[in-house]
């Protein structure tokens, strides 16, 4: 990013106008992640790895599929847009598959 950076000053100045996060920002992850797949130096993962999870497309499936294994990686977007009962599912759902593997004051015991 220092590199791609130092070449493109007015990108990096309106990227860190805003006060706050504004729409027009990127996220960094994103512009690192193309960077690394223009240099052909990313490591492009089987998505079957990762579960994306959002309110819009939730369904007890996904929490059937994320307490799996071999799920590793979950992304679960705008978590205060689900119901209430969404909520609870998926708390007890990553509090049983992460206990023993996170220490005990941040179990989601609440769910």
């Amino acid at each position: 990013m220092a590199h791609y950076f130092s070449q493109n000053d007015a990108v990096l100045r309106r990227q860190i106008r805003p006060k706050f996060r504004d729409v027009s920002q990127f996220l960094p992850v994103g512009l690192c992640n193309h960077l690394e797949l223009q240099a052909n130096r990313a490591v492009l993962r089987d998505t079957r790895e990762v579960l994306y999870i959002k309110p819009t497309n939730y369904c007890e499936a996904h929490l059937v599929e994320l307490a799996q294994a071999e799920k590793k990686f979950a992304c679960i977007q705008s978590l205060d847009e689900f119901s209430d009962a969404a909520i609870a599912h998926i708390k007890r759902t990553l509090s049983t598959k992460f206990d023993g593997f996170i220490p005990a004051a941040v179990t989601l015991n609440d769910a």
